[in-house]
């Protein structure tokens, strides 16, 4: 099964493909995926925090991929306890224009 299907559950190896990639936490803070770290923006200053532990990897809320224009929503979930799932492509005539 490819990453990119939908339903795909990633788990915390799976986000070393996605390095540059944007995260937002359940609490509000975005980050930068940088393996095997987050790059986490708190305030004017940035901390690594280490994804592969648990309590980590359960923060996050929403992967972002980087499109031409803005972003997309690549994988969320729910709650903390849910599984992180990919959405899945969207169709190619489809555009997203912010406004």
């Amino acid at each position: 099964m490819k990453i990119e299907s939908k339903n795909f559950v990633l788990m915390p190896r799976h986000l070393r493909r996605f390095n540059g990639n944007v995260v937002q936490l359940f609490d509000g803070r975005k980050g930068k995926i940088n393996y095997p770290y987050l790059m986490v923006s708190d305030g004017n200053t940035k901390l690594p925090v280490m994804v592969e532990r648990k309590e980590n990897f359960q923060e996050i809320q929403m992967i972002l991929k980087k499109e031409k224009v803005g972003y997309s929503i690549f994988a969320e979930r729910k709650n903390k306890f849910a599984e992180l799932k990919v959405l899945g492509k969207k169709d190619k005539g489809a555009k997203f224009s912010p406004q």
